[in-house]
């Protein structure tokens, strides 16, 4: 009997010390597990928001190389302008040669009328002597006898002045438009280049993302494994204690049984000496009163 009570305890004590292994592994494998998920879940939070940054910075991007693309139409335009006014020029410059030669025209009627407007400032403004002022109002006759003589083909100096401004203030305009181009083709640019440092770090993340996640799988089987063969354990103490409690079940009733049996020989013996008529101890007295 007691050789068959003592193996389920054997077997209790193994099965008691291999669950307490098991469910410290299961909380180390748990704590590993958690670990790699909060890893893995770091790295979507950062891949997700460097995606966002991306988006935003290729959006920022396209309105650039939009304005590039409209630029580059506005400064095509102005640059085309600017060759249609010089080939314009060109011609009336040729026409303006060929008149001044014609004529012998050697100045620029706005230039002569500038220099009677000057004579005439000096005579109303300074001081001068008679045969001075003579000889100035001498000069200024001859110069707008000249400048009447040029009415008829100072038109063609006009048109010349005109377009020569013209195209200065078209030029300028095209260099305004190139500075402003350049600086948005060059925003655009930063913003293609940043776009390009974060997909490579994107890639980078998603790797290590996927990394993570293979770890927490491996850990996670592992975890499911242990945790089965645990449920298979504490089954299998389950079984072994309820064996151990009918064992001492059993072994009490055995006991209970042969004390009532040894207590009923007792009993016998003491009647036998009663009906002989020997003397009873005060143990035989106790053991024919009891029940």
């Amino acid at each position: 009997m007691t050789e068959e009570t003592t193996k389920p305890k054997d077997s209790l004590e193994s099965l008691n010390s291999h669950i307490l292994g098991l469910k410290t592994d299961l909380n180390a494998l748990n704590t590993e597990k958690e670990d790699f998920y909060k890893q893995k879940q770091d790295i979507s939070k950062q891949i997700s928001k460097i995606l966002e940054d991306i988006k935003g910075l290729k959006k920022e991007r396209d309105k650039y190389t939009k304005q590039v693309r409209e630029k580059k139409g506005n400064r095509e335009g102005l640059n085309k302008e600017i060759k249609d006014k010089i080939r314009e020029i060109k011609t009336v410059n040729d026409e303006k040669r060929a008149i001044t030669q014609k004529h012998n025209i050697k100045s620029d009627p706005s230039g002569l009328q500038k220099e009677i407007d000057a004579l005439d400032l000096k005579i109303e403004t300074e001081v001068i002597s008679f045969d001075k002022e003579q000889k100035i109002m001498k000069i200024i006759k001859e110069k707008k006898k000249a400048l009447n003589g040029m009415k008829k083909v100072s038109g063609i100096f006009e048109k010349s002045h005109t377009l020569s401004k013209e195209i200065d203030k078209l030029k300028g305009k095209a260099d305004d438009s190139h500075k402003k181009l350049t600086k948005t083709a060059n925003e655009s640019q930063e913003k293609h280049e940043e776009v390009i440092k974060l997909t490579r770090e994107l890639n980078k993340l998603k790797k290590e993302e996927k990394k993570a996640f293979k770890q927490f799988n491996r850990i996670k089987h592992q975890f499911q494994n242990v945790n089965e063969l645990l449920k298979k354990h504490l089954g299998e103490l389950k079984n072994v204690k309820v064996t151990v409690r009918s064992k001492k079940e059993k072994k009490k009733s055995f006991e209970a049984r042969k004390k009532d049996a040894t207590i009923k020989e007792m009993k016998k013996e003491v009647e036998a000496k009663m009906k002989s008529g020997k003397k009873l101890t005060t143990e035989d007295l106790l053991l024919f009163q009891s029940n």
